[in-house]
């Protein structure tokens, strides 16, 4: 079996959640020795998507009689892989998503909610829910300067305690979020990492929010892979904003053991629940003060139950469903799969 993972990523979001998307998708062909290869001239099987900007890929694909597979509802926080837009406070299915993705064979998404969500939009193929996965040996079994990458970027001081969130700039709302978070824990600091990676204007842009946010509080383009796993692992709390899907980031989160907390409207996130492997509020003034919540003792079982949540479906778990799909697409009717 020969599958086509393919992704390209605008340029300058190299290490977002698209990417570690396709990354964690290969990681998962290698652990069940399932061949992956880049490009069509290969003579893939199966070619698998996860844009919504791959309608003419996804065609060319059928052309050359390849299965078409996408995977939707994984990466909604990169724009990249966002099938789906917010009309009236509703997530909807894009009109360039149901275009592209009538072009599939069969469509993965990470949960129920996001399977009902296209079907109302007008999607009438096969749609599979395989839980998300995480690479737990990207956050295990690393060395004392490996963990220390972040606080050596960033100059953080020992001792000091902080947390981490992604972002992005135009959303106003999220900006405004962590300023309240920041001056109403004067005692941690907060990193907001925009989801560009350094360059001039990314560079320009977090400047100029640093120079009005409270003094607890910085923003930073995306760092490098080594350097936000680093991130993770450090830091006191995950914090996620609004009503996104962004399955990677979580994910990664539950991995590293650091406890996650969520504020806004988290519908569309239906694999966190509140007070099991997270904790979430409405708003940044309903949560309490963040160095008493997350030492209590009830953040310890949350993190316990957010990491098994991780692990149950870890990469090479994930990989024998991702193959089951595979070679149940490939089935002749009436005979043999392939391997």
């Amino acid at each position: 079996m020969k599958v086509l993972i393919d992704f390209r990523p605008a340029k300058g979001c190299e290490n977002y959640e698209g990417s570690r998307l396709r990354k964690t998708l290969k990681g998962a062909c290698e652990a069940t020795d399932v061949t992956w290869v880049d490009s069509l001239s290969s003579f893939p099987e199966i070619a698998h998507f996860i844009s919504p900007d791959d309608e003419a890929k996804a065609r060319k694909a059928k052309e050359k009689d390849c299965k078409v597979v996408f995977s939707v509802g994984y990466s909604d926080s990169d724009a990249k892989t966002n099938f789906f837009k917010m009309v009236d406070g509703k997530c909807v299915l894009k009109r360039k998503g149901l275009r592209t993705l009538a072009w599939a064979d069969l469509v993965l998404v990470p949960d129920v909610e996001t399977k009902e969500r296209l079907q109302s939009g007008g999607v009438s193929q096969k749609i599979t829910i395989l839980e998300p996965t995480v690479n737990l040996a990207r956050f295990e079994a690393l060395s004392q300067i490996e963990k220390s990458v972040f606080k050596r970027y960033f100059s953080v001081k020992e001792g000091c305690v902080y947390a981490v969130a992604i972002g992005e700039y135009a959303n106003k709302d999220a900006l405004a979020c962590f300023a309240e978070l920041a001056k109403n824990n004067p005692n941690m600091k907060f990193y907001v990492l925009f989801n560009r990676t350094r360059s001039f204007i990314s560079t320009f842009r977090a400047r100029k929010e640093n120079a009005n946010a409270p003094k607890n509080l910085f923003y930073s383009p995306l760092v490098e892979d080594d350097v936000y796993r680093s991130a993770l692992l450090g830091a006191a709390a995950f914090i996620k904003f609004g009503n996104s899907n962004d399955a990677v980031s979580l994910y990664e989160a539950f991995a590293s053991k650091t406890p996650i907390i969520a504020i806004g409207e988290n519908k569309e996130a239906p694999f966190l629940t509140n007070g099991k492997n997270c904790l979430m509020f409405q708003k940044a003034s309903d949560v309490p003060n963040l160095l008493e919540t997350l030492s209590k003792e009830e953040m310890q079982e949350i993190i316990i139950t957010a990491y098994r949540q991780a692990r149950d479906n870890a990469l090479p778990i994930f990989g024998k469903k991702l193959r089951a799909c595979y070679r149940e697409l490939l089935k002749p009717k009436g005979g043999r799969q392939h391997d």
